[in-house]
């Protein structure tokens, strides 16, 4: 069963950085210096690094007990991204498709909290800046919209790293694609 980072980790970080995308791509060099490219997956990695003020004892201690109930980088959680979210441009009554303020990194099968339903992204128009849920959802103008990511812990940690990292070089998520 997966888990919702926030249930247990009531601190939000005070920044959240976007890490570069990345691809698995294969790259082979052949004797006489050609080289060969293979995308191996057309997933991209995705990943953020989560930095917070000086946190209490209690905090610090909920960050690696909740590492340390992940089993370290093993198992998945949910996590809303605090600060990626987004608004609705126009009211929506009974409809699949939403129209947003902007664009968010909606993939198809993501799932979405629109105020406080929970929904599942059936298809993605980043040109018209639609989204088209499976299910449908009754919402007003303004209503926020923030997507559900479902990461890993991108780094083993301790609880000294913890302590040091949180401020300096921070947690870093992976966004599990998979």
């Amino acid at each position: 069963m997966t888990v919702l980072w926030s249930t247990y980790i009531s601190a939000e970080p005070s920044s959240v950085e976007s890490m570069d995308l990345k691809f698995n791509v294969i790259k082979t060099e052949f004797e006489n210096k050609k080289k060969q490219y293979a995308l191996k997956s057309d997933t991209p990695e995705q990943g953020w690094s989560l930095k917070w003020e000086p946190l209490d004892e209690d905090d610090i201690n909920n960050i690696f007990n909740f590492y340390v109930a992940r089993s370290g980088t093993y198992e998945a959680f949910y996590w809303y991204h605090p600060y990626e979210k987004t608004t609705l441009t126009q009211e929506t009554s009974a409809s699949t498709t939403l129209h947003v303020a902007q664009t968010m990194r909606v993939m198809v099968g993501d799932i979405i909290l629109i105020n406080t339903d929970v929904r599942t992204v059936a298809s993605v128009d980043d040109a018209n800046k639609h989204i088209v849920l499976t299910t449908n959802v009754s919402a007003a103008i303004g209503s926020v919209v923030q997507l559900r990511y479902t990461v890993r812990f991108g780094n083993e940690l301790s609880l000294q790293t913890i302590k040091a990292w949180l401020y300096t070089l921070g947690l870093t998520f992976e966004r599990d694609m998979g």
